[in-house]
């Protein structure tokens, strides 16, 4: 196939799910012999200078749109973003306008137990607090940490994409 041939897509799926999907993509590639050049997962820097994954879970991917290409994106529950019924080629204008956008390839967090952490997810019930890293589980891709609130410690579950370790801490 000729380099002209690989178009850009946006797929969307359920928030904090991008991993997981890009994941289970790269299995299907492997498996189907996917014309697929490149995967990354949509980003976006904060007030602080932090990158998150972009609300709604995006993922652009490069590559030679066929019906065994769409079928795997449906049954991965994906969808393509898509003017009418096709999917939507986004070319390079589009990509370089994409304002404050930062692109990487599928990246995770590292936490260990025992790390002090802030809940950054401004809509978390517990935004901004600081609690410690008791458990983690990679396949939900959360962890249970143990924060102080109304004066006694109390456990709860954050999707380790809404924490960050505190360095200084």
């Amino acid at each position: 196939m000729m380099q002209d041939d690989y178009k850009y897509y946006l797929i969307q799926v359920s928030s904090n799910s991008q991993n997981k999907f890009v994941k289970e993509l790269n299995q299907y590639i492997i498996k189907y012999q996917l014309e697929i050049q490149e995967i990354r997962i949509l980003t976006v820097t904060n007030k602080k200078g932090e990158v998150q994954n972009i609300p709604g879970g995006y993922i652009l991917i490069k590559c030679i749109l066929g019906p065994r290409i769409l079928q795997t994106v449906r049954e991965l529950r994906g969808h393509f973003v898509s003017y009418g019924k096709e999917p939507a080629i986004i070319n390079e204008q589009d990509l370089e306008s994409m304002y404050n956008l930062q692109m990487i390839k599928e990246e995770t967090k590292k936490f260990n137990i025992g790390d002090t952490v802030e809940i950054i997810n401004p809509n978390d019930i517990f935004a901004t607090f600081k609690g410690v890293i008791s458990d983690i589980n990679e396949e939900k891709q959360e962890a249970t940490l143990t924060i102080k609130a109304f004066g006694k410690p109390l456990d709860t579950k954050v999707s380790l994409q809404d924490i960050q370790v505190l360095e200084d801490f």
